[in-house]
């Protein structure tokens, strides 16, 4: 086999896996939680020792802490509440009175008076006809058509603004100040005649400058502006952009 053949064999048994894993998960959740935690912490430890003929020892350790806490909590609410009421009520009164009397009244009399003399006979006839028609059309309409209009426009806003502040600024600075001096001068002498003087100089100076500065600054400043004119406006806005594109393209070639 040559040298190509082999290198053809090889291209034949190549395999192309090619996957394309893409998963884009995009969730938008805005929680902004700002604390202002400010810890300084500042430790100076310098240890001399310094070690000669005459030992002295310098140990110097300058602790300074300073801890400042700057907690500025800032609560502020602002309840507009806005309550609109809109009564209107229409009442209609349309009083219509109509009150139509016909009293028409006839009367009528007919006297007829016949008065007849007979010499032989006596007689009288007296004939009275007394008609009386009273004829009343008594049409009495009432009608009520009643129309009120009666509009409330009742608005009441009250607003509430609680600021509520509240900044402590706890600064404590404790400083040690440790000085150590210890300083031993031991001097010895020895000569050939048997005189032996020995002088120990024992100075021990110990200086301890303890210097505690707590200072406390506690600001409260509680603002509550209470204005009732009593508006409330709840709106509430709850904006979840939850947005998860999840594209997997897997594209497997396998060529043998």
């Amino acid at each position: 086999m040559t040298v190509w053949d082999h290198l053809k064999s090889d291209a034949v048994k190549s395999e192309t896996r090619e996957i394309d894993d893409e998963e884009t998960r995009e969730i938008d959740d805005v929680e902004t939680r700002e604390t202002d935690d400010v810890e300084t912490r500042e430790i100076d430890d310098v240890e001399t020792r310094e070690k000669e003929t005459d030992d002295v020892e310098t140990r110097e350790i300058d602790d300074v802490e300073s801890k400042e806490t700057d907690d500025v909590e800032t609560r502020e609410i602002d309840d507009v509440e806005t309550r609109e009421i809109d009564d209107v009520e229409t009442r209609e009164i349309d009083d219509v009175e109509t009150r139509e009397i016909d009293d028409v009244e006839t009367r009528e009399i007919d006297d007829v008076e016949a008065r007849e003399t007979d010499e032989t006979d006596d007689v009288e006839t007296r004939e009275t006809d007394d008609v009386e028609t009273r004829e009343t059309d008594g049409v009495e309409t009432r009608e009520t058509d009643d129309v009120e209009t009666r509009e409330i426009d009742d608005v009441e806003a009250r607003e509430i603004d609680d600021v509520e502040t509240r900044e402590i600024d706890d600064v404590e600075t404790r400083e040690i100040d440790d000085v150590e001096t210890r300083e031993i001068d031991d001097v010895e002498t020895r000569e050939t005649d048997g005189v032996e003087t020995r002088e120990v100089d024992d100075v021990e100076a110990r200086e301890i400058d303890d210097v505690e500065t707590k200072e406390t600054d506690d600001v409260e400043s509680r603002e509550i502006d209470d204005v009732e004119s009593r508006e409330i406006d709840d709106v509430e806005t709850r904006d979840t952009d939850d947005v998860e594109t999840r594209e997997i393209d897997d594209v497997e070639t396998r060529n043998r």
